[in-house]
């Protein structure tokens, strides 16, 4: 690096090859640093809303199902389907999230078309339920 120096100004560096390459390898190590803890932080919201639906599913009827759409995305072909009072509620999950949802039966899927919007209007109509809006011994089957 040479440093060119003004008595009235800044002071001013000239990188040359090698330090312009090791600060793009830098900028470049900074960038894919952060995509990794994008990608850790996203598998960590899957984790916690997959906790929350491992907990619906044991409150009212609910399988598993298997998406078999080729176009699909591999490792998000399982569906959990949940049978609440206000209608169905699915979400795909991750293969190494399956372990949570050991006490469900693999099902025929039979998806019933809602769309995402639908199926979270479904989730926030339940809080309108009055009483109990889960069925007294269900076993999660």
């Amino acid at each position: 690096m040479t440093r060119l120096e003004d008595d009235d100004g800044p002071t001013f560096f000239l990188l040359n090859r090698g330090d312009r390459l090791e600060a793009e390898v830098d900028r470049l190590r900074g960038m894919v640093e952060g995509h990794a803890t994008v990608l850790r932080t996203q598998d960590e919201v899957y984790r916690e809303r997959d906790a929350l639906v491992a907990a619906l599913s044991k409150l009212w009827p609910s399988h598993l199902a298997w998406h078999g759409d080729p176009d699909w995305e591999d490792g998000w072909r399982n569906i959990v389907c949940v049978h609440s009072p206000v209608g169905q509620l699915t979400w795909h999950i991750q293969d190494d999230e399956r372990p949570q949802f050991a006490h469900l039966l693999v099902a025929d899927e039979h998806w019933d078309g809602h769309t995402t919007t639908e199926k979270y209007a479904r989730l926030g109509a339940l809080a309108a339920l009055e009483g109990k809006p889960y069925k007294e011994g269900n076993d999660g089957q």
